[in-house]
């Protein structure tokens, strides 16, 4: 049985990586269910080797979609920190204008630590999309 706090109440676009390109492949991926989409979400590359075939084109097809939206990843990165910068140096302005510097700092500071943060996650998770499409690539026959 499912875990119904698995999800939290976010939608599943905020959860799942974008669907595969391919309709094959994407006709697939919306037939399975949440909990199974979610697990093909987090495959390790050294786990892609155990995957039966039709999961691991599915895996595949993910890994090249990330790729293909990596731009949506990166450029979240300075939002995210622009959106912290804007609240922390929002709610310092209003409720201590006489300190507004100090939270102008303070919220500088946040947001590139944010921003840096936001920035690793990203190159990782498009890091571990080449490293699944290396693997899948040396399952092939040549």
């Amino acid at each position: 049985m499912p875990d119904p706090r698995a999800r939290r109440g976010l939608p599943e676009r905020w959860l799942l990586p974008p669907a595969p390109r391919e309709d094959d492949l994407a006709a697939r991926w919306r037939a399975l269910p949440f909990d199974h989409r979610r697990r093909l979400a987090h495959v390790r590359p050294a786990e892609v080797a155990s995957l039966p075939g039709e999961d691991a084109a599915v895996v595949g097809g993910l890994a090249r979609s990330r790729l293909r939206t990596s731009w949506r990843l990166l450029a979240g990165a300075p939002l995210l920190g622009w959106l912290v910068l804007m609240t922390v140096w929002g709610f310092g302005r209003s409720t201590a204008p006489d300190a507004e510097r100090a939270w102008l700092l303070a919220g500088l500071a946040l947001a590139a630590g944010v921003w840096f943060l936001a920035a690793v996650w990203a190159a990782g998770r498009l890091r571990r999309a080449r490293q699944v499409l290396a693997e899948l690539a040396g399952q092939e026959p040549a």
